[in-house]
């Protein structure tokens, strides 16, 4: 009776072994929050120096592929990347004057985070900071929203995390920064990291 129980206790521990060491997907996907893109075409940014926007005080731009074809004509938008990958950085220059990413359908994905130069926030680590409603979250490289805008403030990703809060408050600064008492620190997939001491 006891070898009986040796054994089957011994199995189950061998079981629980064996099946903490397979892969599970959502298990590996939150703890890394790596992602793969296939690669897929680029378009590459052109600017008409000469000409400027009839909207604005800057040069016209658009989009063209790899062979040198057109594919967003010039003066349909403000465009901010330099290439076209999964989405691309606009200003919408007949509309609202927001900086958004678009899919290579025009279709807005997200509003993205203005720096302080009046240009789009850059992606960083895989994350762009986007925001909606005065609340900030983050999209990942293909343009897909992958932390809700939820934050007060938050700051660009750096080597697998970002400082978020929802008590924060601008610095008197010319050229503000945020400021909180209340920082936490968030993973590439919005969970909270512990800050160690």
């Amino acid at each position: 009776m006891k070898n009986k129980f040796i054994t089957k206790t011994t199995l189950f521990a061998l079981i629980m072994a064996v099946s903490a060491c397979l892969p599970n997907s959502k298990k590996d996907k939150s703890v890394t929050c790596e992602e793969q893109f296939p690669a897929v075409e680029k378009w590459h940014l052109v600017i008409d120096e000469k000409n400027l926007s009839k909207f604005g005080p800057f040069p016209q731009s658009g989009y063209i592929n790899a062979k040198g074809d057109t594919i967003i004509p010039l003066d349909t938008y403000r465009c901010l990347s330099d290439t076209f990958e999964y989405y691309g950085l606009i200003e919408e220059i007949q509309g609202d004057r927001k900086m958004y990413g678009i899919d290579k359908k025009g279709k807005k994905l997200f509003e993205a985070v203005p720096n302080g130069e009046g240009y789009a926030c850059i992606e960083n680590d895989g994350r762009i900071m986007i925001q909606k409603n005065g609340k900030f979250g983050y999209a990942n490289h293909k343009g897909e929203i992958v932390i809700q805008p939820q934050y007060s403030c938050a700051e660009s990703f750096y080597e697998g995390r970002a400082r978020v809060s929802n008590q924060c408050q601008k610095s008197k600064d010319e050229h503000y920064m945020w400021e909180s008492k209340n920082w936490i620190y968030i993973d590439k997939c919005g969970n909270k990291i512990p800050i160690q001491n």
